[in-house]
């Protein structure tokens, strides 16, 4: 087997799942509650390693069930996060995955190294100072590593693709059956989330 001398980050996966429920203002995040280190006990975005010989497409969804118990969901890609120093353990790089559902359909129950997995209100996610070190109440929303980053990225994604995209009231539209939702959800909250792309996200605005 060739071998390569140089050091090189290690390649993981994320899933942002939004539910959303007909007739309610609130957009909502699946959180798992890491049962390890690091960071155990924060709440975090469901994923993991990628595994040798596997798809990054096929590890979010092993991921996913492993630490959710859902399964057949109609995931996107979304981005790619990989600043150094966003895990402790060393350099990794995150192939993040995007999907919205019904959340009324959907019933998370925690498995493998998750010791909770949840539905989270955005609004709550938003407002938090999260202290990712902290150890005071579990009231407070602690999101491990920078996934407090990409949920902030996945209001942008949905603004750019949703709210500003021309046909998105197209029948073929990816987002079509929430449109009607999400234009009656609180997007002054949804905005919020987006401050650390404020540059990014007023271009997309402004278009």
């Amino acid at each position: 087997m060739y071998s390569y001398k140089y050091p090189r980050p290690a390649l993981t996966t994320d899933a942002v799942l939004w539910g959303i429920v007909p007739g309610d203002e609130q957009v909502y995040i699946l959180l798992i509650r890491r049962k390890n280190d690091p960071f155990k006990g924060h709440f975090a975005l469901p994923g993991g390693f990628v595994d040798q010989d596997e798809s990054a497409e096929h590890c979010v969804v092993r991921e996913l069930e492993e630490e959710t118990g859902l399964k057949d969901i109609p995931l996107v890609q979304m981005r790619t996060f990989s600043a150094p120093g966003r895990d402790p353990r060393g350099h990794t790089v995150s192939v993040v995955f995007f999907a919205m559902i019904d959340k009324n359909k959907y019933k998370p129950q925690a498995g493998d190294d998750a010791a909770v997995a949840q539905w989270v209100s955005l609004n709550d996610i938003a407002k938090q100072k999260i202290d990712r070190h902290s150890t005071q109440t579990d009231d407070i929303v602690r999101l491990a590593f920078d996934h407090q980053d990409i949920v902030a990225y996945s209001a942008l994604f949905v603004f750019r693709n949703v709210f500003l995209s021309s046909d998105y009231h197209s029948p073929n539209a990816i987002f079509h059956p929430f449109a009607e939702i999400l234009e009656h959800s609180d997007k002054q909250a949804l905005k919020q989330t987006c401050l650390l792309y404020s540059d990014e996200f007023h271009k997309f605005r402004n278009k």
